[in-house]
């Protein structure tokens, strides 16, 4: 040993690449999914079946890439009734999404829709007694705010049938609390 102590120069943090991509194109379908709907010619229910009806041969090849790296067979019937439960909630969330592009405009579609953060928040704190700090609630009121000046001031004054099913679409999406 020398006598002088080491010192550890910190790493650079690294990038994933492929998953910024992702996140990059992710965003931009999804920003873009709610105009593209509106040039559906069918209706509401139709379009969100297409939709999902779409990414099935995706999911396959995913599901089996993933399968190959897995030595045994995954037992289902355990996670069974959860994984039913979550597929009809998805059901239910794309469903209302798409009524609620045809019922409102599809800028409050999409915001509305996508509440499901703040939702998660008041869900965990009222029935699971997970309180997060009080930045968080004062984040919350601020988001909500603006939620309120982005809808022109008029909420809840002027709430329809797309606004509701807007918020059904959060409602759907929010994730369960454990």
């Amino acid at each position: 040993m020398s006598g002088k102590a080491e010192t550890k120069t910190p790493r650079e943090p690294s990038v994933d690449r492929g998953g910024l991509i992702a996140l990059l194109a992710g965003t931009a379908i999804i920003a873009w999914s709610g105009i593209l709907v509106r040039f559906l010619d069918v209706g509401p229910l139709a379009g969100a079946a297409w939709r999902m009806g779409l990414a099935v041969p995706a999911l396959a090849v995913w599901a089996k890439a993933a399968g190959r790296a897995r030595a045994g067979a995954p037992r289902l019937w355990p996670a069974a009734v959860p994984l039913i439960l979550a597929g009809l909630a998805f059901a239910v969330d794309v469903d209302s999404f798409h009524f609620a592009i045809f019922g409102i405009k599809v800028a409050n579609a999409t915001f509305i829709g996508n509440v499901a953060p703040i939702l998660t928040v008041i869900g965990g704190a009222l029935f699971f007694a997970k309180n997060p700090p009080w930045r968080v609630w004062l984040a919350l009121m601020l988001a909500l705010v603006g939620a309120w000046v982005m809808a022109g001031m008029a909420a809840p004054a002027r709430v329809g049938a797309g606004d509701a099913f807007a918020l059904a679409a959060a409602t759907a999406s929010t994730p369960p609390i454990s």
